[in-house]
């Protein structure tokens, strides 16, 4: 298959079946690849490294230029059943490896005027730009991602 933009959403979770994800993401010839998650799998800090250096691995072994999303959804909805931590966890493995994940980055996805990701994560987190519900957000270290 290929595609301008691939995006993996809806209809349930990507990660819950892990090596299907993988398996379309080493198998799609396509410039842009976002993926949706709430970020339930990552429970601690080891299990997060491990599923996303994986991903990261198939995108640099991709012959062709392509930029790779996680696009993890923050809000109070998905709050209820998915704990800060997890938010925390995903948040700091692409801090650590920011240096190195040229083609793979995060973005949090929220829902207008719903705190719930800053409150998570207050304290490692500085809020750097606004423009048109857009941020842009550095971790205390100088990882920069965006939130929308």
């Amino acid at each position: 298959m290929n595609v301008e933009t691939l995006e993996i959403s809806g209809g349930g979770e990507p990660f819950e079946n892990f090596e299907q994800l993988v398996q379309l993401i080493k198998m799609v010839k396509s410039d842009k690849i976002i993926i949706v998650t709430s970020g339930y799998w990552a429970t601690n800090e080891g299990q997060t490294s491990k599923v996303l250096n994986i991903i990261n691995e198939i995108v640099q072994t991709k012959n062709d230029e392509v930029d790779v999303t996680l696009r993890l959804s923050v809000d109070k909805f998905h709050a209820i059943k998915v704990p800060g931590d997890n938010v925390k966890n995903i948040v700091n493995c692409f801090d650590e490896n920011r240096d190195i994940w040229n083609n793979f980055r995060l973005k949090i996805h929220t829902i207008e005027n719903d705190n719930t990701f800053f409150n998570l994560i207050s304290n490692d987190v500085v809020l750097m730009a606004q423009s048109n519900n857009k941020y842009k957000a550095s971790t205390t270290s100088g990882y920069v991602f965006d939130v929308e």
